[in-house]
C-alpha cells in the first residue's frame, strides 16, 4: 500500500534535452519586472504581486502549446485565439484574469481547460467507491502523466509546469536577495505555492511512474487515498492506514515513512550549531505573520550575502559565515546544492554563495592581515568550530 497527502506521487519530469523547455520563455515574470518593485521601494507580496505575473506565463505556455499541437480541437482558428489570449494577458492589474476567462470560454472546449491551482489536488478531493475505484483513478493519473512526459515539448501541461519551474528559479533569487515580505513568505510562498510547485516540478523521471503503473496493473501496489491517517493497532500488532475519501482500512506489520524530517536550527543535535546558539553567536530568524504573530523559522538569522550569522545582540558575527541548508529562512529551494544542467545564474545559487564567502574571506585577509583585538565572541566561535570539526570526525 502507498499513500501521500495528495494521494498520488509527484508528477514525472518531462523528457527534455534542456533544463527549461526550449519553447518556454517568461514574458511577464521577468528579472526586469521583479526589479521594478525594488526600484519603486515596494516589498512585494507573492499572491498580490508576483503570482499574477508567473500565472500569466504558465497560462500562455499551456494554451500556446495546445494551439500548436491540437489546433483542431479549438472552437475557432488558433491564430485568432492566441492573438486574443495575448491581448487579455497583457491587460494591467486584475483585469487580465476575467478577460482571459472570456477568451477561453469562446475558444477552448471545457474538457481541454486547465486550472493550475487545482493541480495541487490531482484526485479532486472526492469520495471513492472502495479500493478498486481509487486504484483505477490513480492508475489513470499515472498513465496520463507518463504519456505527458513522453510527449515532452508537445504536452501543454508539462509546458505549463516548465514555465512554473522557470519562474521558480527567478523566485529563488528574489527571496535570497530579501525581496519578499515576511507574511507573504509564511502564508503564501511557503503556505500554498511551494507544495504546488514541488508536486509538479520536482518529481521523478518518467520511468518511475511507468514502473509504478505496472505494479498497480499487476495488483502488487494499492493506494490508501488522499489525507491518509495512520495508527497502531496494538491488539493485532499492525499499523493501519485509512483515507477519509475511500474508507478502506489497510493493515500491515511494516510501515516505511519516506518523508524527510523538517530542518530546524532550534532543534538540533549538532555540537557546533548548539554551541553557537547557546552562546548567542547565532539565533533563529523570526518573521512576523500577517496577524502580527512572531514565527520562529527553521533557519538562522543572517545578513545579506555574504551570509554572516546575526547574534542574540542583533549584531552580525564578522568571523563566521553560513552556507547551505541553514539558510532556509532567507532562501527558498536554494540551500541544498547546485542543480545539474541548469544555467549558472539559476540553479547554482549555492556555488555563488560559496564564491561570495570566499571573496569576503580573501578580501579581509588581504586588507587587514592578522586581526588584532579579537572579541571574546570570536574566540568562542573558534572553540565551537573546533568542536564541530572534532564531532564530525
Amino acid at each position: 500500500m502507498a499513500a501521500s497527502r495528495r494521494g498520488t506521487p509527484y508528477r514525472a519530469k518531462a523528457k527534455l534535452d534542456s533544463y527549461v523547455p526550449r519553447s518556454v520563455r517568461l514574458r511577464y515574470f521577468t528579472p526586469e519586472a521583479a526589479a521594478a518593485f525594488k526600484e519603486q521601494g515596494i516589498l512585494p507580496g507573492f499572491d498580490h504581486d508576483l503570482w499574477p505575473l508567473l500565472h500569466r506565463d504558465a497560462v500562455w505556455a499551456y494554451y500556446s502549446t495546445m494551439a500548436r499541437v491540437a489546433a483542431d480541437e479549438l472552437l475557432e482558428p488558433a491564430e485568432l485565439f492566441l492573438k486574443e489570449l495575448r491581448a487579455a494577458l497583457d491587460l494591467p492589474g486584475p483585469e487580465w484574469d476575467p478577460a482571459k476567462e472570456k477568451v477561453l470560454d469562446r475558444f477552448v472546449p471545457a474538457a481541454r481547460r486547465t486550472n493550475l491551482e487545482a493541480l495541487a489536488q490531482p484526485l479532486g478531493r472526492r469520495p471513492y467507491r472502495g479500493d478498486r475505484d481509487l486504484d483505477d483513478a490513480v492508475l489513470a493519473y499515472l498513465e496520463d502523466d507518463a504519456a505527458g512526459s513522453a510527449a515532452g515539448e508537445d504536452d501543454p501541461l508539462k509546458m505549463a509546469i516548465g514555465a512554473l519551474n522557470a519562474g521558480r528559479t527567478l523566485l529563488k533569487s528574489i527571496v535570497a536577495d530579501g525581496g519578499l515580505a515576511d507574511a507573504s513568505w509564511l502564508s503564501e510562498l511557503r503556505g500554498w505555492f511551494e507544495p504546488l510547485v514541488e508536486g509538479l516540478a520536482s518529481g521523478p523521471p518518467p520511468e518511475r511512474i511507468e514502473q509504478l503503473a505496472a505494479l498497480v496493473r499487476a495488483g502488487v501496489v494499492h493506494f490508501i487515498g488522499p489525507d491518509p491517517r495512520f495508527d497502531i493497532d496494538e491488539a493485532r500488532g499492525v499499523f493501519t492506514g485509512v483515507s477519509p475519501w475511500s474508507g478502506t482500512e489497510y493493515a500491515a506489520r511494516t510501515l516505511v515513512e519516506a518523508m524527510m524530517p523538517p530542518n530546524r536550527v532550534d532543534r538540533n543535535i549538532s555540537p557546533l550549531l548548539g554551541g553557537l546558539l547557546r552562546d548567542g553567536l547565532a539565533r533563529p530568524k523570526v518573521m512576523m505573520a500577517a496577524d502580527g504573530t512572531a514565527v520562529i523559522t527553521p533557519g538562522l538569522d543572517v545578513t545579506l550575502p555574504p551570509y554572516r550569522p546575526v547574534g542574540i545582540s542583533g549584531e552580525p558575527q564578522e568571523d563566521l559565515y553560513v552556507l547551505g541548508l541553514q539558510l532556509s529562512s532567507v532562501q527558498w529551494g536554494t540551500a541544498i546544492a547546485a542543480e545539474a544542467g541548469s544555467p549558472a545564474g539559476a540553479g547554482a545559487r549555492t556555488l555563488r554563495d560559496a564564491d561570495d564567502i570566499a571573496a569576503a574571506i580573501l578580501a579581509s585577509a588581504a586588507g587587514a592581515g592578522p586581526r588584532k583585538g579579537r572579541t571574546g565572541g570570536s574566540n568562542k566561535a573558534d572553540e565551537h568550530l573546533r568542536a564541530g570539526v572534532r564531532s564530525a570526525h
